[in-house]
């Protein structure tokens, strides 16, 4: 999440540089020259922003864990146990216990991977739509800023063609560019809300996987208990 909030600082930051090129001419010594420096100033800085929104690559989206290799393993390694069991209690009453056994763990086993796939799943069609809607709104703010900027510079422009006082056009100009700044700054804050929505779907899921492991783990005990107590 952290690569979205980058992005819009590396925005805002090329609002404030271009805020601050422009207005520069303000200054005793350049204010005349701001009408002359506003047109290539303008160009650049916009050309500047349309870069950075359209060099932003969509967001990569949460996939699911690649867990089947993992429990493939744990699988045959528990067919293993298994046979050697079997192996070493061959009596029918010891196969029975054994049979007994088996069933409790692959059903408890099975209980538990059905109660974590959902877990996961629904963490990752919610954390991708939170990833969507935090990319919607970036280029939506983006897009605004924009067009603001660009209202901002054709106003300035106008009352330059319109022979009005360059001094007033810059300190007019300026005053708009900050208060876009502090308007972007603030639509930006909402932003980071998204990763508090991650991390409380993060703790969801965790809480469901505890949970299953822990009704698995009581169930896995009780089935070697009553096993060792067959067996005897």
């Amino acid at each position: 999440m952290k690569t979205y909030n980058k992005k819009a600082a590396i925005l805002l930051f090329s609002l404030i540089a271009g805020s601050f090129l422009l207005a520069a001419p303000a200054r005793a010594e350049e204010k005349n020259n701001f009408c002359a420096k506003l047109g290539p100033g303008s160009q650049q800085m916009l050309g500047r922003m349309q870069n950075k929104k359209h060099s932003r690559i969509e967001p990569r989206k949460i996939k699911e864990d690649k867990i089947s290799s993992i429990r493939s393993q744990a699988d045959l390694k528990r067919s293993e146990t298994y046979k050697k069991l079997y192996e070493k209690y061959p009596s029918e009453v010891q196969k029975q216990a054994i049979d007994d056994y088996k069933s409790t763990i692959e059903y408890a086993l099975r209980v538990r991977r059905e109660k974590t796939d959902v877990a996961r799943q629904d963490f990752i069609e919610k954390a991708n739509s939170v990833i969507n809607s935090h990319y919607e709104i970036i280029n939506s703010e983006e897009t605004k800023l924009i067009s603001a900027v660009q209202a901002a510079s054709q106003l300035a422009a106008d009352s330059c063609a319109e022979g009005k006082d360059p001094k007033i056009i810059a300190q007019t100009f300026k005053q708009s560019m900050t208060s876009l700044k502090g308007e972007f700054k603030v639509n930006k804050s909402s932003l980071e809300n998204n990763k508090t929505e991650i991390d409380q779907l993060l703790i969801k899921r965790k809480q469901v996987i505890d949970s299953a492991m822990a009704e698995f783990k009581l169930s896995l005990e009780t089935a070697k208990n009553k096993l060792i107590s067959s067996l005897k």
